[in-house]
């Protein structure tokens, strides 16, 4: 009957938390620009996957999450249409495939369950489980139909409401659903690979963003010189100015930045995610002009792996001073979780006492 959001302090160690009718939300999210409000679709779908029928236990988070991010990119693509959705999409797919491909160099799993006996659930909310579960509903939802798939889910959360599912219980349900009968439609999913194995298995649909297309269309005339303002970026999204700014080249931005800022002003930009951006390129290249804008990302964020990413890249970039003396003013404001890992980056003679042992989670 009601929906509510608590808007957080700074310092929230999470995005977001769906507690039931009334979620808490990281101020961060609030941009004014309504560019971020995928983190609200979110925690609304929450109150069905996660909140209504919930997993059994930690390892199978991405029955919760996984299937909310599915939601909250069909909430995305209604609100804002189908090319907006693609982008979010197509974010994700590239935080996924890198992700896959660092825990396989370092030996782990990148399977969808887990076993969490004896490790931290913390580790559960990672891009495995919001970013590879949403991959497998998609294909779910491309190889079985989406008016079919929209039927079972709705059946899902009727039959199953408050109570537990596990992956068992999911595939038991898809096979007395949209799977019954067509023993050829279920060997063409590979259900089993999926959950149980690791990598993304080939028929993982294809995620094509046109928004982000047109970007690479002016990046690269950027790579080829021309000037940021003859670039066509009428009507972009902060989503795709941080695009942009994620996949310029490094060699060839480090000498643009001035006329990039003169251009677009993202120094004043009221949007964390895309100050987050560009903060990370000014530590980069060392772009001194941009320091005051990137010490305002790193005094308004208290949480989050942004400050991890722009404070390890001042260190490695020789400005360590810069650092040491932002923090010493930023650090109280930061969630514990915060300070425990930027800590270790410093490695300071005050180390919190009773430090968490895990870095902070990403649950949205």
């Amino acid at each position: 009957e009601r929906y509510d959001l608590a808007i957080m302090p700074p310092s929230y160690h999470i995005g977001g938390m769906e507690h039931a009718r009334l979620n808490f939300v990281n101020p961060s999210f609030i941009s004014g620009d309504g560019s971020l409000v995928s983190l609200i679709a979110h925690e609304l779908g929450h109150s069905w996957s996660g909140n209504l029928v919930t997993t059994a236990n930690w390892d199978g988070v991405w029955l919760n999450e996984g299937l909310t991010v599915w939601l909250e990119r069909r909430i995305m693509e209604e609100l804002f249409g189908r090319d907006y959705e693609e982008m979010l999409a197509a974010n994700g797919a590239t935080n996924l495939h890198a992700h896959v491909d660092a825990v396989t160099a370092s030996g782990g799993s990148t399977s969808l369950h887990q076993d969490f006996g004896g490790r931290d659930p913390n580790e559960g909310f990672s891009t495995l489980a919001y970013e590879k579960g949403y991959s497998f509903m998609r294909t779910l939802e491309e190889r079985v139909g989406r008016a079919e798939f929209d039927l079972f889910i709705k059946a899902f959360f009727s039959r199953h409401q408050f109570r537990w599912i596990d992956a068992a219980g999911f595939l038991a349900s898809l096979r007395a659903g949209p799977l019954a009968g067509k023993p050829g439609l279920e060997t063409e999913l590979r259900l089993e690979e999926w959950i149980f194995e690791s990598g993304i298995p080939a028929n993982a649909g294809d995620v094509s963003s046109t928004r982000f297309a047109a970007v690479d269309r002016e990046l690269a005339a950027f790579h080829s010189g021309a000037a940021p303002s003859s670039l066509r970026t009428s009507g972009w999204s902060p989503h795709e100015f941080a695009y942009f700014l994620r996949n310029a080249r490094d060699s060839i931005i480090a000498t643009r930045m001035g006329t990039l800022e003169s251009t677009f002003g993202f120094d004043a930009t009221r949007n964390l995610s895309l100050l987050f951006r560009w903060s990370l390129r000014s530590a980069m290249h060392r772009y001194a002009p941009s320091f005051d804008a990137m010490e305002r990302y790193l005094m308004s964020v208290g949480s989050g792996s942004g400050l991890y990413a722009i404070y390890a890249t001042l260190l490695n970039t020789g400005e360590r001073p810069r650092a040491l003396d932002i923090y010493s003013r930023a650090r109280p404001r930061y969630h514990p979780y915060s300070q425990w890992s930027i800590d270790a980056l410093f490695n300071p003679p005050a180390r919190l006492s009773g430090a968490p042992r895990a870095l902070p989670p990403t649950k949205y």
